[in-house]
């Protein structure tokens, strides 16, 4: 998740799921290394080399090279690999909702100020992104 919302420069997922990796266990070398874009040596493991090398090929070219899928066969079942190619894909889409629509953490959240209507947070956000009334 960290590794996708980096490839598309979506902040709040970034941020969101830097706390999340926080809570599972992900060091704080680990992280940081994400985001220096450092994904091989001694703060990963193998499996994770090979998971991050995967997603980087996921979101750079059209098809993963044989030799990184045959390295996948070693690590994964063909369940897994399909699980984290959807993680990936989904991701990603999220990401660009994210960035296509400049939200910020509380938006992400669904957090709104008491009192604040669902349409006062809809015009909100018009004029923040566009300063249209439409999004569509």
């Amino acid at each position: 998740m960290l590794r996708v919302a980096q490839s598309t420069k979506a902040h709040v997922a970034w941020l969101q799921h830097v706390a999340l990796a926080q809570v599972v266990g992900v060091s704080d070398e680990q992280i940081s290394s994400l985001q220096e874009g450092r994904v091989a040596g001694e703060h990963f493991t193998t499996k994770e080399q090979v998971t991050l090398a995967f997603v980087d090929e996921v979101l750079q070219t059209p098809r993963v090279s044989d030799a990184l899928f045959e390295q996948m066969w070693h690590v994964f079942t063909s369940r897994e690999m399909v699980e984290l190619l959807l993680v990936v894909g989904m991701s990603w889409m999220a990401g660009r909702v994210m960035t296509t629509f400049d939200l910020e953490p509380d938006s992400a959240l669904r957090t709104r100020p008491l009192g604040m209507s669902h349409q006062q947070e809809s015009e909100d956000f018009n004029d923040r992104r566009t300063g249209r009334s439409e999004i569509c």
